[in-house]
């Protein structure tokens, strides 16, 4: 029989559990590795998604550097982190040649459901998904995501998606 295609891992924990960070180590650990991939970050709101990214950017600033790629080196990059040749001042008298530059890159976009359509995508963490606003829909998000992960059929990106729960209520039961 068919084996059934695997898109990755979502999650509904408590709080203070690393869920978040958990999700940035996914998207840094392979795309820091492989050349030409594209990560992405979503959340319930443009801000929660930024709040990621910027967590993702603290421990990166913090990472030994021979476990870090070569970057266009920007210190505190805004809103994606691009594993490319690093930005020169003079370049006609200053030209190095990188080896081993991967073109790939972490970023993190809008809540809307199409924000990463049409992009190929090798790792998607997807942020409190269980919180998205009533003007997004998480299922639509992970329906188009799922595209962006395939090539020719098969799975080849993966995606982690990622909840928290609240202390539930007489009310909630």
């Amino acid at each position: 029989h068919d084996a059934l295609p695997i898109f990755g891992l979502a999650t509904i924990e408590n709080r203070r559990a690393g869920k978040t960070f958990r999700g940035t180590c996914i998207l840094y650990e392979g795309t820091s590795k492989i050349k030409e991939v594209h990560s992405g970050i979503q959340s319930k709101t443009n801000e929660d998604a930024g709040r990621v990214f910027d967590k993702l950017i603290k421990c990166w600033r913090k990472i030994h550097p021979i476990f870090k790629p070569y970057d266009i080196g920007e210190s505190v990059p805004k809103t994606e982190l691009v594993f490319d040749e690093p930005g020169t001042r003079n370049t006609k008298t200053q030209k190095k040649i990188y080896r081993d530059v991967l073109r790939s890159k972490i970023s993190f976009s809008n809540s809307k459901e199409e924000a990463y359509d049409g992009d190929k995508m090798f790792r998607y963490f997807l942020d409190e998904y269980g919180k998205f606003a009533a003007i997004y829909n998480p299922v639509e998000t992970v329906r188009i995501v799922k595209e962006t992960l395939l090539e020719d059929g098969v799975p080849k990106g993966k995606m982690y998606a990622s909840t928290t729960v609240e202390e539930m209520t007489k009310r909630d039961r």
